[in-house]
């Protein structure tokens, strides 16, 4: 009897044999393609053996498998990624100084516009209202993205700033961001001839760029800052030789999952929708913000139900690499407002069309989940602890006065307005959106925190929220972050500690304009 006579209860047995592997299958940055494990190609010899067996398998490759994703460098991506990695931090930058002087521009068509779309956001706008002169505000560098999800609040200043263009006249703005720029004593970087070239630009923060993209932004910013001195790829003049040389050898990491959304933008809709599962390992820093990156996986989610996405990110490869107060030795303050901003984007995921119970965020205390535990309790769970009881203070009439808006998201206790909710989620066991393979501390008496704290004041509640005790990297006398840099890039130039070259991982490469 031939394999096609079997009963296909059988064959099917026959098949998940054949095509489940071990490990699953793993993207390969440099190729784009899939491999196994081990690095070797996929065999999928069985399905081209005849015109039934293709049409009962030509699923189960990709739907028995996990697809796995990780952190990395496409090599063929180096020179573009130069480009937009600095484009995106240009743009970033120009966005916090050009918010300085555009309350003029709130009119009520600009400011329901925004706030129809983005609630939160409309106390940003009413802080720009109420106070229109720098002089009388806080840097505002940190006003417009304070309280709300990060990503969501970069993504409502830049509906705001093309709000304003629509509605008035180009040259006032410019003029307004230019005035902006002078009262900042911005000789670096040069003010551009038109600022929205780069305030404007479209590219998603989580978007693999290709060579030609690049190419084409190089050229159209060429005359924007130093932006032509980080673009390797034109021949900008002597000037920027040996700028371009200092930089040579870098690459770009990118997230884990901003290579599944590149490989899901180029796979067919139908194929995609034979996936059942991708893992994406964050275990190394990486560009443009990746905390926000799940943002761009909803689409798939929502086109694929069936599709099941879980994001794990390394607490001491990825988070905390460069976040002490010197490298190796102790966790910095900086801790809480670092690790909230994941726990944030993951939490958000949710209201921001995620489908429930698609989407799964992991922190990975690996290798020292112990020490991992000490430091969420430390500064995790007793930053969520003070912000809780700072509020409730406030609320009770405990300070000497009730913080407004400013005063409150500029606190030292305040970290993120849905942090304490994010460490709920972490907390509670029974719901897999946020989790941890460590144990994440045990949560403060938030009463008995207020009442133990109900006679200081303002200023008391800031001083003592610095107090955190120093934890160490090393454990077990051996280094709990290894990675040669503190870096979300392959640099092999700038700093001794990276050792590509001396450990043989490189081989010196002909710099492509020399």
């Amino acid at each position: 009897m031939s394999f096609h006579h079997l009963p296909p209860e059988l064959r099917v047995r026959v098949y998940k044999e054949y095509f489940t592997q071990e490990g699953g299958y793993h993207y390969n940055h440099d190729t784009g393609r899939l491999t196994l494990a081990d690095g070797n190609p996929i065999d999928l010899a069985l399905v081209s053996t005849s015109r039934l067996i293709a049409q009962e398998t030509r699923h189960l490759p990709l739907s028995l498998n996990t697809i796995n994703f990780s952190t990395g460098c496409p090599e063929r991506l180096k020179l573009a990624s130069w480009c937009i990695y600095f484009l995106m931090r240009d743009r970033s930058e120009y966005n916090a100084v050009a918010f300085d002087h555009l309350a003029p521009f709130l009119t009520t068509e600009v400011y329901q516009t925004v706030a129809q779309r983005y609630p939160g956001f409309a106390r940003i706008m009413d802080q720009m209202i109420a106070r229109p002169a720098v002089k009388n505000r806080i840097n505002f560098e940190y006003i417009w993205s304070s309280g709300g999800v990060p990503s969501v609040s970069y993504d409502a200043s830049q509906l705001l700033l093309r709000t304003i263009l629509r509605v008035h006249d180009h040259s006032e703005v410019a003029a307004a961001i230019y005035d902006s720029w002078d009262y900042h004593d911005l000789n670096d970087p040069i003010l551009p001839p038109d600022p929205f070239k780069v305030l404007l630009t479209d590219h998603h923060q989580w978007a693999m760029p290709s060579k030609r993209l690049a190419n084409s932004l190089a050229r159209k910013l060429a005359d924007v800052s130093q932006f032509s001195g980080y673009a390797p790829n034109l021949d900008f003049g002597d000037q920027h030789h040996d700028f371009r040389s200092y930089h040579r050898d870098q690459k770009f990491r990118y997230s884990a999952a901003a290579a599944a959304i590149n490989f899901l933008e180029r796979m067919p809709s139908n194929v995609r929708l034979r996936l059942r599962k991708l893992r994406l390992l964050e275990d190394q820093p990486s560009i443009h913000r990746p905390s926000g990156h799940g943002r761009g996986l909803i689409p798939f989610c929502v086109e694929n139900p069936s599709l099941k996405v879980e994001r794990k990110v390394s607490l001491f490869g990825n988070i905390l690499q460069g976040h002490a107060d010197s490298p190796g030795t102790v966790f910095g303050e900086s801790i809480p407002g670092v690790i909230s901003a994941w726990l944030v984007e993951a939490w958000a995921l949710p209201s921001a069309g995620m489908p429930r119970g698609s989407f799964s965020f992991v922190i990975d205390g690996e290798p020292a989940p112990d020490r991992a535990r000490e430091i969420f309790q430390a500064f995790i769970q007793r930053s969520m602890a003070l912000q809780i009881a700072f509020d409730e203070a406030g609320a009770r009439g405990y300070l000497s006065k009730t913080p407004s808006f400013l005063e409150r998201v500029h606190h030292p206790c305040y970290i993120l307005e849905d942090f304490p909710r994010a460490v709920e989620l972490l907390n509670n066991k029974d719901d897999p959106l946020i989790t941890s393979n460590f144990h994440p501390g045990d949560p403060w008496d938030i009463e008995q925190t207020v009442l133990d704290r109900q006679h200081w004041d303002y200023l008391t509640w800031g001083s003592h929220w610095y107090l955190f005790p120093n934890i160490g990297y090393n454990h077990e006398e051996n280094s709990i972050v290894p990675k040669d840099s503190y870096y979300p890039g392959e640099n092999y130039t700038m700093w001794d500690a990276s050792g590509a070259f001396r450990h043989g991982v490189l081989e010196p490469q002909p710099y492509p304009l020399d």
